[in-house]
């Protein structure tokens, strides 16, 4: 540009700026350091601007223009260059609007003038004015603006300043597309319209409108609602700039996300289809599967009545039953969740227990302390957004209790079918129904829960799998999922019954199946590095077992199943897993003793309990067990148990007990491949316990082939496994003489024939 350039006018050509949202009679003071200008700014310095004057544009607006196409652009003056707080500015004034050439293909951008573009009004811009106005006010309450500027556009009453200076206090947060086409605009009144439409979406968007509007279409309770109104108008009061509110409306979105009035859902399902759900993962659970199905038909004959009945005599839900499924791990209680939720047509949340000691962790944390949150139940039904779904409560067992309060507190609240409809989370401050949320629980033992917890659940004891039910389950779920995992086929691997049989009692000594799932998996794994080389196809047998995963894990003690007098086989529990275990006693007499009782290899006062009653038994039926009461007053006993420092669940080592002691004194030995479970009483009863189950399982897997159990515990066989029963002989006692008479008095009559000695009884 040549300094002759004459005055602007049509035909001048002068560079275009763009980045500053100007308007005609709008003076700007404009930083000119490279600190505080736009990237499309930087260039002012370099520029010729003829006589100070140049043209502006919308930030980006030219790339999108062709060379030569028209557009409105702003004619600027730059009044004089200063220097302000030590940085060097310059004043700029918005002159008129004009209509240029945009020539692109220049360097620095030009526009050529056409011609001087006028505001237009139209004739209803009074009625457009009072209504953007009206717009204003309600938007400009809730944001963050200096009160001279909403004064000076309050005040403007010339409609065209007053679109102008609307225009440019919003271009803070106007987008760049909307800030375009206001300066592109020349019609006042479509102006207003265009900022008048985006300040109504602004609105529309504002949280505490939106969310007085949406409880208003929700059932909420009259209690709760006033709670809400009374956070809903804090929020409306606060501003942006509130410490309170983000903390107001997180309370507020997630009271929102509630399912308010959402009544239960009628299960879309049939019990054939249940049935088909509940067997396809798990095989044995058999009376957790009929609970299930229990559960269902009683919806099902709900959902029946409901279609029949009109609607205002539709009748309630019915109460649902709440489960504990407490069994040794890996017997499937956390998977049988998944699959109890698809039988009975629900989703699932799980919560996992194990290691919560805080109640906060479950029931919220109140939003006067740091860190406030909702509790985990409440969060599991925004996620379901029903409250027809399957609560589940993995390992309760293994939560604990501090001084901020008793998790298990909080599951008797929530597990009560009287107090579930009134569940308050702490975070929440507000009564919320849980009464149709089906709360199923998972535990490897009883002993940790409370009798008030447990009494709200129907306890459902799963026992460990047999050989035979592993071997089954393996070929029907385990196998066929390793196989899709590793993208393998039958035809390229084959595994034999022997191998399985190798696998599962030498590498996986479990009552469940994840061990075996696991040493599985390192199997197919092992063989696959063959396959890389050797594609051909592999028969795996026990040999083979063996070379590919090594050693055997399992190293343990064999309980031997034929002693000395005085040694005998107990059938108990695991105090920690509640596997059933297979342990050995010894009693011995020890000479020039003074009657004392020795005690090795317990770590449970319960078991020295049952020794206690034991020898007491023996003391004061001396003449009945044909036993020389002075021994128990010239030789010290000495009490062993294989299992060193191993904890077991529960009194039943009675029976074997007391036969070990009569053996050792009589010195006749037991019958061999024989075991007994069973609590004594000082009169000769043998009491009924716990886990028959479990307890012939391992009996049968150490090689057991005769158990003495409680005759209470008959009814208890029927939950054996069918490949147990058959190689079992399970006779069941009901005093401490028949138990005598099935065991030390027939090997007496054995010895007697052998010796031909006189048969003292």
């Amino acid at each position: 540009m040549s300094e002759e350039t004459p005055q602007p006018g049509p035909g001048t050509r002068l560079p275009i700026i763009s980045g500053w949202s100007a308007y005609p009679g709008y003076n700007h003071f404009w930083y000119r350091d490279a600190a505080s200008n736009a990237e499309q700014l930087k260039t002012y310095d370099t520029l010729q601007r003829p006589n100070g004057y140049f043209f502006a544009l919308p930030n980006g607006f030219e790339k999108r223009l062709d060379n030569a196409q028209q557009s409105v652009a702003i004619l600027c003056h730059t009044n004089h260059d200063t220097t302000l707080n030590n940085r060097p500015c310059a004043n700029i004034t918005g002159v008129r609007r004009i209509q240029i050439n945009v020539l692109t293909g220049t360097s620095p951008l030009e526009g050529e003038w056409i011609t001087e573009v006028k505001d237009s009004i139209p004739p209803d811009i009074e009625e457009r004015v009072t209504q953007t106005r009206n717009v204003f006010s309600r938007w400009v309450d809730s944001q963050v603006i200096s009160a001279g500027t909403r004064s000076r556009i309050e005040a403007e009453s010339n409609p065209v300043n007053f679109s102008h200076d609307l225009c440019n206090a919003l271009s803070h947060s106007l987008s760049e597309n909307i800030v375009a086409q206001s300066m592109q605009t020349a019609d006042v009144g479509a102006r207003l319209a265009l900022v008048c439409e985006w300040m109504e979406t602004q609105i529309a968007q504002d949280p505490a409108k939106s969310l007085t509007r949406h409880f208003e279409r929700l059932e909420i309770p009259p209690d709760v609602r006033s709670k809400l109104n009374m956070e809903l108008s804090l929020l409306e009061l606060s501003t942006t700039s509130s410490a309170d509110r983000e903390r107001l409306l997180t309370y507020l979105q997630f009271a929102a996300a509630l399912p308010w009035g959402d009544h239960a859902e009628l299960p879309n399902t049939s019990l054939a289809d249940a049935c088909v759900a509940l067997s396809r993962e798990h095989a044995g659970l058999d009376n957790a599967k009929k609970m299930v199905i229990d559960q269902l038909a009683m919806l099902l004959w709900w959902k029946q009545l409901s279609s029949q009945a009109q609607q205002e005599a539709r009748p309630a839900q019915p109460p649902l039953r709440n489960m504990l499924l407490v069994g040794p791990p890996g017997t499937g209680k956390t998977t049988f969740l998944n699959s109890l939720a698809v039988a009975l047509d629900r989703r699932v949340e799980i919560i996992s227990c194990g290691g919560i000691s805080d109640m906060v962790a479950l029931n919220g944390l109140e939003r006067g302390y740091i860190g406030a949150r909702v509790g985990a139940i409440m969060d599991a039904v925004v996620r379901t957004k029903t409250v027809s779904f399957v609560l589940g409560f993995d390992e309760i067992d293994k939560m604990g209790q501090n001084y901020r309060g008793d998790p298990y507190s909080v599951l008797i609240e929530v597990t009560d079918p009287v107090r579930n409809t009134q569940f308050v989370d702490r975070y929440l401050q507000f009564p919320f129904d849980l009464s149709q949320v089906l709360i199923v629980a998972t535990a490897n033992t009883l002993d940790p829960i409370p009798s008030a917890l447990r009494d709200r659940f129907d306890i459902i004891e799963l026992r460990g799998y047999s050989l035979q039910e592993k071997q089954q389950m393996t070929r029907a779920y385990i196998l066929p999922r390793l196989y899709k995992a590793l993208a393998l086929s039958a035809k390229q691997v084959s595994i034999t019954k022997a191998a399985l049989t190798c696998v599962i009692e030498e590498y996986t000594y479990e009552s469940g199946v994840r061990g075996l799932t696991r040493t599985l998996l390192t199997l197919l794994q092992r063989v696959l590095a063959d396959l890389l080389t050797d594609p051909q196809r592999k028969r795996i047998g026990a040999s083979q077992v063996r070379e590919y995963l090594g050693t055997p894990f399992v190293l343990h003690n064999q309980a031997p199943l034929a002693g000395a007098p005085g040694y005998s086989t107990i059938l108990a529990i695991a105090g920690e897993t509640g596997i059933g275990t297979v342990s050995g006693m010894q009693v011995s007499l020890l000479k020039a003793g003074t009657g004392k009782c020795l005690f090795s290899g317990f770590d449970d006062n319960v078991v020295k309990e049952s020794v206690q009653i034991a020898l007491s038994y023996s003391r004061l039926h001396a003449e009945e067990l044909a036993v020389d009461a002075s021994i128990f007053s010239t030789h010290d006993i000495h009490i062993h148990c294989d299992e060193i420092a191993s904890r077991k669940k529960g009194p039943s080592a009675g029976v074997a007990i007391l036969l070990a002691i009569v053996s050792a004194l009589r010195e006749i030995a037991l019958p061999e491949k024989w075991a007994a479970t069973g609590e004594l009483a000082l009169d000769g009863r043998i009491l009924v316990v716990g886990g028959i189950a479990e307890k012939l399982v391992a009996a049968h897997r150490a090689g057991i082939s005769c158990v003495l159990i409680p005759s209470g515990n008959r009814v208890n066989i029927a939950d054996i496994p069918e490949d147990v029963v058959a190689h079992l002989k399970i006779i069941p006692v009901a005093t401490i003489g028949e138990a005598l008479a099935r065991t030390l008095l027939c090997e007496a009559r054995v010895t007697h024939e052998k010796n031909r000695g006189p048969l003292i009884l």
